[in-house]
């Protein structure tokens, strides 16, 4: 199984590609709880079975490693699918980080006046690499 995102990108210094080819290479821990995964991209299927080590790109917004320490098959489901849902999630969503926010004309931190917590914002920190509909399962078989 592997996932194929279908989308115009621009890869490794400005080379255009309309897709992105992911194959997983995962290790389970003997505990059956805990998954090592790391993402390989390549431009396509036939590149991936032309050289695995050799056609191997880089592409910084997609991270090359994953790891989940609570995978239960029972609640969890099929390995394979789960593994491939969860990159999949997190290719196409958001991710914030919360951020004190400081008064502009002190710089301290700004408390919330009934609760006395610190006031925060939320900073995009990693915007998304794709839409739901460019990401699919493929080689299913």
């Amino acid at each position: 199984m592997a996932l194929l995102i279908t989308k115009d990108v621009s890869i490794m210094g400005g080379i255009q590609t309309d897709q992105i080819y992911l194959r997983l290479n995962y290790l389970m821990d003997f505990t059956g709880t805990h998954i090592s995964c790391n993402v390989n991209p390549y431009y396509d299927k036939s590149a991936f079975r032309d050289g695995i080590h050799s056609n191997k790109l880089s592409i910084p917004e997609i991270p090359d490693f994953y790891e989940w320490n609570s995978y239960d098959s029972l609640l969890d489901g099929e390995l394979l699918t789960y593994m491939h849902t969860k990159i999949k999630t997190d290719l196409i969503t958001d991710q914030f980080t919360s951020v004190p926010l400081p008064d502009p004309s002190t710089g301290d931190y700004q408390y919330d006046p009934s609760t006395g917590e610190i006031i925060t914002e939320d900073i995009l920190t990693k915007p998304k690499f794709a839409e739901d509909g460019e990401i699919t399962f493929v080689d299913l078989d």
